[in-house]
């Protein structure tokens, strides 16, 4: 694209990947305040993972017949078995009275329909896959009851030591996590909060992040450099507007509800309402300070800031007085009350509030911004001066210094006078996109021609071949799309044809490799063709008549079962306790001490730490110390507190090595502490 002289190599390679920036905002901040998922981290992540694991195990293992007959029981025993849903009203009460009044108001199997929808085809979440992390957040919050009893059910059904009892057991241990003295779910109350963050912010952001700009045409996705500079502040006014009106806004009601269920005595680590505060505290601060190094950072470049310039009518014309200011006194010397010089000539900003489209998913909703503080916010990494030096910029100078000199505000799309400023826009700013999807598209083009573990050479000759699958099916299946609406009388209809999908691409992809195996047995007409064919769909329905006949097994003898099967109650159900991160709690993490910055921290807090040791052998001296190796000062620490841990819990079993974090006690490991979980964001714009 360089090369070919459609990007603007100044512009373009400042401009990174806009998803990439708010994936990075918004994993990096559950990770900090929640933590991350993965085997042993009991976590509320790690929790959705393991329930939609067990989903899908059913329907692999056993058989889309034999989940059905699961759901069945689960929703039966849910409307039915009173002990049980009194047991399920006091774990979660707020989302089994909803299932309840559905169930009551309406019939059982349209309310199972209801309820399993979406259940079957989600995809595994995993956060650092996008659109996976969410969809399952969405799925657990919403038939939390649901899964649980799906959960014990199969407990109660599978031998003790499978896979599926050993993922139902992990999932219910994680939901069946409680403080003392309130019934609600902490990992579900966690959840409640990242998916009230997700649809009050990140969800249409992420979205308008790869949404095209309806100026130069529906498939422009991506393309919108020349509305994202703005963006970029609108943005960060509505996270900050969350996160002041947290307690009243619409999105975090659920949430809000869950919190003020809890008590307000207690500390962090007793999973109350202080607990769930501080999460609010560290996620926030983690989002702003993420988004500020990978969205700001990118945005507010004074190379891509040339990008206004396609922006909203009444911000470049702000942009552009400031422009025509600073031309205008360009040499003259001026200076502040200190008499200093100053690198740009002073500015007043226009102080008044104006409305901005195009900056959220319904394009007629605008955005009241205050314009001052907007441009002020946009403007402040750079000079005018250092705008002026820009060769976009100098290219159009005199087009801008013309808007600056009008009354009132001009749309360059629609004033014939502009026309040269548009050509501009289009030429080199547009094709500058805010998300690397051509890159992204070739991830995924990789990732597909070695699904199935084939070495380079193989990948290779697939690529071409599924393109060309792909290129032409597209074709294919477009006409015979327009030849049907044609023949229906709808020939203007037809003439709107981009592409096919769903129903009638499914039946043209048929009907073309119908057309194919033609094509093909003609250059093998010895039947060899035909002999693989009929080899590999035999195997198929042999293995398909094994599978089916085991799964049918199943279903009568978990049928016959389950009239004198008994589900668990919750007093029989283990628990754990909840991950609380470092930063929330406000521990040290061991690993992340170094050597070379903390030697002298460390051997402070060890010294402290032995001080109290009735011995005197036993106590450490910081000359002794000075002579022990990093990995031996650290095991001293490690040794220290696992002594502190037992003498405190005696039925705790630990080695040295389990011991990960601890509360430091000096002032100098206070200090690297507080430096370690600083999040520094901006509390304003």
């Amino acid at each position: 694209m360089l090369r070919l002289g459609a990007l603007e190599e100044d512009v373009s390679r400042y401009c990174r990947c806009l998803q990439h920036g708010l994936n990075n905002a918004f994993s990096n901040a559950i990770i900090e305040s929640v933590g991350n998922q993965g085997l042993g981290h009991d976590t509320c992540l790690q929790m959705v993972f393991g329930l939609i694991k067990m989903l899908r195990t059913v329907i692999k293992d056993r058989g889309m017949s034999v989940y059905d007959e699961y759901y069945k029981i689960v929703m039966k025993k849910l409307k039915d078995d009173d002990v049980f849903f009194s047991e399920c009203m006091d774990k979660f009460e707020p989302e089994a009275q909803g299932l309840l009044d559905e169930m009551m108001s309406e019939d059982l199997d349209e309310v199972a329909d209801l309820y399993e929808k979406g259940m079957r085809g989600t995809m595994l979440s995993v956060l650092t896959r996008w659109q996976t992390a969410i969809p399952g957040i969405k799925l657990v919050v919403e038939k939390y009851p649901i899964l649980y009893t799906f959960a014990v059910t199969l407990i109660a059904d599978e031998k003790s030591g499978t896979t599926l009892h050993s993922i139902a057991s992990d999932a219910v241990k994680l939901m069946n996590i409680y403080p003392e003295d309130s019934k609600t779910p902490v990992l579900l109350t966690q959840l409640k909060f990242i998916l009230a963050f997700t649809d009050a912010f990140h969800a249409e952001a992420f979205s308008l992040a790869c949404q095209a700009d309806e100026r130069f045409g529906a498939d422009s996705f991506g393309h919108t450099c020349q509305l994202q500079v703005e963006r970029t502040y609108v943005w960060k006014m509505m996270i900050l507007d969350i996160k002041r009106n947290i307690r009243t806004h619409p999105k975090f009601k659920k949430y809000n509800d869950a919190l003020n269920s809890l008590s307000d005595a207690g500390e962090v680590e007793d999973f109350g309402k202080a607990f769930f505060l501080k999460i609010e505290e560290v996620f926030f601060a983690k989002y702003i300070q993420m988004y500020e190094k990978h969205v700001e950072e990118v945005f507010l470049h004074p190379k891509v800031s040339v990008c206004l310039i396609g922006g909203s009518p009444e911000v470049l014309y702000a942009w552009a007085k400031w422009i025509h200011h600073a031309h205008e006194n360009q040499g003259a010397v001026t200076v502040d009350a200190n008499g200093n010089e100053l690198a740009s000539p002073p500015y007043a900003w226009e102080s008044k509030e104006v409305k901005l489209y195009g900056h959220r998913s319904d394009k007629n909703k605008s955005v009241k911004v205050k314009l001052d503080e907007m441009m002020r916010y946009l403007t402040r990494n750079y000079t005018a001066l250092e705008v002026l030096d820009d060769d976009i910029v100098k290219s159009c100078l005199q087009s801008l210094l013309e808007i600056a000199e009008l009354d009132e505000a001009v749309d360059i799309y629609e004033d014939e006078d502009f026309v040269g400023l548009m050509n501009v826009v289009h030429r080199r700013i547009a094709p500058m996109t805010t998300q690397n999807q051509g890159v992204e598209n070739h991830v995924q083009a990789t990732a597909l021609v070695r699904y199935t573990g084939v070495g380079d050479a193989r990948a290779s000759l697939r690529m071409p071949a599924y393109d060309w699958f792909v290129r032409a099916l597209n074709t294919y299946s477009k006409e015979r799309k327009m030849r049907r609406l044609i023949a229906q009388g709808r020939a203007e209809d037809a003439k709107k044809v981009v592409r096919t999908k769903d129903w009638d691409r499914n039946r043209d992809m048929l009907d073309w490799s119908d057309q194919a195996m033609v094509v093909l047995k003609r250059y093998t007409e010895d039947g060899s063709l035909e002999a693989m064919i009929e080899d590999l769909t035999a195997a198929q329905i042999e293995k398909n008549k094994t599978f089916n006949k085991e799964c049918a097994q199943h279903v009568v003898d978990f049928g016959a079962a389950s009239e004198r099967r008994q589900t668990p109650s919750a007093a029989e159900m283990p628990s754990k306790k909840a991950y609380i991160s470092p930063t929330v709690g406000n521990v040290l993490v061991i690993t992340k001490l170094r050597a070379r910055q903390h030697r002298d921290a460390l051997t402070d807090e060890i010294v402290l730490r032995y001080s109290t040791r009735s011995k005197k052998s036993d106590r450490k001296s910081e000359e002794e110390l000075s002579a022990l190796n990093w990995r031996d000062l650290v095991r001293l620490l490690k040794e220290h507190e696992r002594t502190e841990l037992v003498l405190a819990d005696s039925t705790k079993n630990i080695e040295w090595r389990d011991v990960r974090t601890i509360d430091p006690r000096s002032d100098s490991l206070k200090t690297v502490l507080s430096e370690m979980h600083s999040l520094a964001g901006s509390a304003s714009v």
